[in-house]
């Protein structure tokens, strides 16, 4: 196909004549907006995003309809374009009905992902939930035990039992990250020459510090009294905020910071100018700490005090004269916290009065429903009007108020219930109802309320230039949480500031299906009741009497337990949804249309995908892959018009027709489908790392590309086309029979053991072995599964350490001629297809996508049940066409494999006969070429021919051992008659039976897991998968594939590291630093010795 001109946006390029102008556009470089667009299929122009302007043509067109011809010009972005995809993409979201971000998280004053930080629990990842957590909240411990919860008061588990106790799972894993991980510091960006002023050093100023000291600036926090944290240190009791979490998250933040000066106060020891002239920019901080006042007579009487007063004396262990009565006026968490600490001091009654009901209490209804376990009184419906004392309150008069009707925010108004005074008599009064902002603190230049509160804009700046604020100088007094969220956000304005000026952020687009108020609950109905998990508490006797912690928190098992109740509310593709990106570029309206409710429920009925039609725009992407891409069209269009759904086949389970690839799932632009993976609770994550490998699980070797946050894989996309092994088969990796410790017999038990102990065990034992019955007496069998240069050592070890050839694999190996092997694209191009292969659309879908190609091309597919008609098939074709056998090495025996290749050989050149054997051994071909084979060596040397042998103990300086070993079947004999004292296996897929090992036999294993039969054996090793190295692999078409590590290694070694180690354990220098000193090797072999024509395939292995 020739290139043409055309021009796009005024910019002249070559683009193939005839192809997609879309996809030519787009490779390019432009950026045409589209959702339904996937190039191995054919344009449905369902989403109708990529319209452009045509030269000659009066209304747009969808670029996905035009084809490439010479001189095509086309406009790619106009205001008709862009008004034509914003209409288009409000229809769309008009029928998505979702969740983008889960209702807890939009609830968050400080936006923390709630439902990523859950899951990472669920995972028992505790590390990764905090870092997650500390992306927007550097107080989690603190905030865990002071948080009023707003999050939990829209968790829709609430519609079911209870809500999620969120705040107990932040303080938990705050905890443990404090205990782990403090020590670690956080990662700071490159360092800046900023210097930042923070003035107060409470919640909003530490939380500011943080954040833009992690942006690389230089912090310094002014601190007017002797130690950090404002109202978290006087204004919260250490039995609900213990100073040793205070000290510890503010340490991590000043770690970050260049210097913390204390005893400094604004207005008194510096001056707002002064900081001007010495820093780029400034953030006041300096909250609420003045007490308010009822405006009485005699507030100045001993005995009487604010809240904050009070309890900042307490806290700093200033004496407190209460008497026996104590009353608190005020019904918020600081009245609370006022009462419960009387109770503490001793009081012996403690009374609090409140002047609306229990049910309009500001305060946490736990925190009220323990301060009457505690023995606080209640007077709901009091105001107090009086005090009365000489030196010191000795009484004070009540009033009875009366609720009336709800002012603006709904909240009930109250009046005085006329001559329904009363007196109290009291030693202490407690007014906990409201702090200020101190006054005459702020110069005249920072613009601010009649209440003393700081005016900012929109970025938080002051009316001074430079100089920021948040937290309740700005708000009023409020809460932790709201504090830190709005400090974080001027956080990163005075970051952007510093670095080239303020501008308006693009506001993100965000679906909803609405508050909890206007959830339907018969979508909850079915859902599992599951009690919340209660946290340990110090009973009421063990608490009141002094000032421990008494809410002792999670154990890891119960913040596991209680994170498994979580709903998934919000989407699990947030972070990578092209409709939300489309919706947030193009600023789309969701008022102006409004969103679909829920009209069907959510699909649960495959094993591994989760089905959300509310979610689904009828793209139709998923449609046609399953159609035109796997073949197994195991789901289509379903009704007309508004009820137009994708469903499966009508009558039958989508399990029984879905081949389980996952290409839906890749191609969903909507998050309507999703991945269940055994081996992982998914959550909303940013992927951490991609990582391109190359799948072992069949011959075919499928590109796959891991998405990995932490150790997991969270999701798996195919080159082309997985099947269900490649795209879900890696529980593997993670399940509970992973071996993590070496482990050696004693007492016939297997008990584990350190490294040093299980290799002198296999060097003594084998050693013995091989002195009273020489080599010839030891097995090595290595699985198809391993790396090229995990089988190079196999046979390194197996000839040099134990002396021996009876070198195999583990399981039945049938190979093809290599000369007559097919490639995957001679399927595509064949004039005949004979397919010996049962089900192979389910079982090789990539398979199945040429063979579809093939027929559309004009070859014929002949399908054949029994071995003999092939044979049959071939002697009835005409001579001269390219013929492709395809046979499936599983239901071969090896004589009829003899046959089959013998065939091929036969009639390869009469016909161009080639033969593709496919089987579940992924890198046998490499595996014989490394020479993991009784009679040949590496380069497929035969052994038996002595300049082979004396080529290879030239270049080795050891004598190989030359007796002709034992094939697989041979060693299996060997095993069961005890003709063979020692065996290694190497890999987790031998094929046992009962009494395989005569109970002589030494046996060693390192393998990644578990195996019944590793009770016969007597050392056991923690091996690696394919997916924990690195290193290569060839297919079934004798193509190189890299192979490439994906996550960590469960173990402490790789197979390679082990196996090295062992032969340096046997007195075989074998010094590797890394798997690439083993490629140097294999390469160094090939540039000496190897003549061969796989010479060309080994030095291949260079281009790594």
């Amino acid at each position: 196909m020739g290139k043409v001109a055309i021009t796009i946006d005024g910019q002249r390029i070559m683009a193939k004549a005839g192809a997609n102008l879309l996809a030519e556009a787009v490779s390019c470089g432009f950026d045409i907006p589209h959702l339904c667009y996937d190039s191995r299929l054919k344009p449905f122009g369902a989403c109708r995003l990529c319209f452009v302007e045509v030269e000659g043509k009066s209304q747009p067109i969808p670029a996905c309809s035009l084809t490439v011809t010479e001189g095509l010009e086309i406009i790619t972005n106009s205001e008709q374009l862009r008004q034509l995809r914003k209409t288009a993409l409000e229809l769309l979201m008009a029928e998505h009905c979702g969740d983008c971000l889960a209702p807890c998280t939009l609830a968050c004053p400080a936006g923390v992902d709630i439902q990523g930080f859950i899951a990472f629990i669920n995972n028992g990842d505790f590390e990764r939930a905090a870092y997650l957590i500390r992306e927007k909240m550097p107080l989690p411990s603190i905030c865990g035990r002071v948080c009023p919860r707003f999050c939990e008061k829209e968790c829709r588990r609430s519609l079911v039992d209870q809500p999620l106790d969120i705040c107990g799972l932040k303080r938990y894993v705050g905890d443990y990250w404090l205990e782990k991980l403090r020590t670690e510091r956080p990662m700071v960006s490159v360092k800046t020459d900023y210097r930042i002023a923070i003035v107060g050093g409470g919640p909003a100023g530490l939380t500011a510090a943080y954040y833009l000291a992690l942006q690389g600036h230089q912090v310094t926090i002014y601190e007017a009294s002797s130690y950090l944290g404002g109202m978290l240190r006087y204004g919260i009791p250490e039995y609900r905020l213990p100073e040793r979490i205070l000290d510890q998250e503010i340490q991590v933040i000043t770690d970050l910071c260049q210097a913390v000066r204390l005893n400094q106060s604004l207005g008194k020891d510096f001056t707002l100018p002064e900081l001007k002239a010495n820093y780029d920019a400034i953030f006041l901080g300096i909250g609420c700490q003045e007490g308010q006042t009822l405006g009485l007579e005699q507030p100045d009487l001993a005995g009487v005090y604010s809240g904050v007063d009070f309890l900042r004396q307490v806290t700093m262990k200033e004496p407190v004269v209460l008497g026996e009565k104590v009353a608190v006026v005020g019904g918020g968490n600081t009245a609370m916290d006022a009462a419960r600490t009387a109770i503490r001091l001793g009081a012996k009654e403690v009374m609090v009065l409140y002047r609306r009901s229990q049910a309009e209490m500001p305060a946490e209804p736990i925190e009220v429903h323990e301060a009457m376990e505690e023995g606080v009184q209640f007077h709901f419906l009091t105001n107090i009007k009086a005090i009365y004392g000489k030196k010191r309150i000795k009484q004070i008069q009540c009033i009875k108020m009366e609720l009336t009707e709800p002012d603006e925010s709904g909240r009930c108004k109250v009046r005085e219930v006329p001559q329904s005074e009363f007196l109290l008599d009291v030693d202490t009064l407690i007014m906990a109802i409201g702090q200020k902002v101190e006054s005459n603190i702020l110069p005249e230049t920072i613009n601010s309320t009649s209440w003393g509160t700081v005016i900012t804009d929109e970025f938080g700046q002051t009316s001074e230039p430079g100089i920021f604020a948040a937290g309740d100088c700005v708000s009023g007094a409020a809460t932790v949480v709201e504090a830190v969220g709005k400090a974080r956000e001027v956080a990163e304005n005075i970051d952007r500031y510093l670095r080239g000026g303020l501008s308006q952020k693009v506001p993100i687009v965000n679906s909803s299906t609405g508050s909890l108020s206007e959830q339907n609950l018969a979508d909850y109905q079915k859902i599992v009741k599951q009690p919340r998990i209660q946290p340990r508490h110090l009973s009421v006797k063990e608490r009141i009497s002094n000032f421990q912690e008494y809410s002792l928190g999670f154990t890891a098992d119960q913040a596991q337990q209680e994170a498994s109740r979580c709903l998934e509310c919000g989407c699990l593709v947030v972070h990578d949804c092209a409709l939300r990106e489309l919706a947030t570029e193009y600023q789309v309206d969701l008022t102006l249309l409004g969103q679909s409710k829920k009209r069907y429920e959510l699909d649960n009925s495959h094993p591994l995908v989760i089905r959300d039609q509310n979610k689904c725009i009828l793209c139709g992407k998923c449609v046609q892959l399953c159609g035109e891409v796997t073949t197994a069209s195991s789901i289509g269009f379903i009704d007309r018009g508004y009820d137009t759904v994708i469903g499966s086949v009508p009558g039958l389970p989508l399990d029984d027709t879905c081949y389980s690839c996952g290409q839906c799932v890749a191609s969903c632009p909507t998050g309507a489908l999703s991945v269940r993976y055994p081996w992982v609770k998914l959550g909303p994550w940013k992927i951490e790392r991609v990582v391109e490998t190359t799948c072992l699980q069949c011959n075919i070797g499928c590109a796959l590309e891991m998405h990995i946050v932490g150790d997991k894989i969270v999701n798996i996309v195919g080159q082309e086309v997985l099947c269900k092994k490649g795209g879900f088969n890696y529980d593997f990796l993670y399940n509970k029979n992973r071996i993590l410790r070496p482990h050696i017999k004693k007492e016939r038990q297997l008990v584990t053991a350190s490294w040093e102990q299980a290799f002198s065990l296999v060097v003594k034992a084998l050693g013995q072995i091989k002195d009273a019955y020489g080599g010839n007496s030891i097995a090595v069998l290595a699985s198809p599964l391993l790396t090229n240069e995990e089988q190079y050592l196999v046979q390194r070890f197996a000839r040099l350490a134990l002396g021996t050839n009876n070198l195999s694999s583990t399981r039945s190996i049938k190979l093809a001629p290599q000369k007559q092997a097919a490639k995957l694209e001679d399927i595509r191009d064949a004039d005949y297809l004979i397919m010996y292969v049962a089900d192979y659309a389910r079982n090789y879908p990539l398979l199945a996508r040429r063979v579809k190609q093939c027929i559309e091309q004009g070859g014929t597919l002949i399908k054949v049940e029994q071995f003999q008609q092939i044979v049959e098939m071939v002697n009835q074709l005409e001579k001269g066409h390219d013929v492709v056998v395809v046979a499936d090495g599983e239901q071969l025996t090896t004589a009829e494999t003899k046959l089959l290749t013998s065939l091929v050989c036969t009639f390869s050149e009469d016909y161009n006969l080639k033969l593709l054997l496919l089987s579940q051994d992924g890198n046998s071909y490499g595996q014989q070429l490394m020479g993991v084979h009784p009679n040949f060596l590496p380069g497929y040397y035969l052994l038996s021919t002595p300049r082979n042998q004396q080529l290879f103990a030239g270049y080795y300086g050891k004598v190989l051992p030359v007796k002709p070993g034992l094939n697989r079947s041979q060693i299996l004999a060997g095993l069961q008659s005890g003709q063979l004292k020692g065996l290694v296996v190497v890999g987790d897929d031998l094929e046992w039976h009962k009494n395989l090992l005569h109970p002589d036999v030494f046996a060693i294993a390192i393998a990644a897991n578990w195996q019944d039969h590793f009770q016969d054996f007597s050392v056991i090793l923690p091996g690696t998968t394919f997916l924990e190295t690195n290193g290569t692999a060839l297919n079934v078409e004798g193509r190189l594939q890299k192979v490439h590590q994906v996550i960590p290694a469960k173990g402490d070694k790789s197979n390679w590291r082990i196996i090295a180690d062992l032969m340096n354990a046997f007195g075989v220098n074998y010094q590797v630093a890394d798997i690439n000193d083993i490629v140097k090797e294999i390469v160094s072999i090939v540039n000496s010795l190897v003549t061969k024509p796989s010479r060309t395939v080994l030095s291949k292995l260079l281009e790594g």
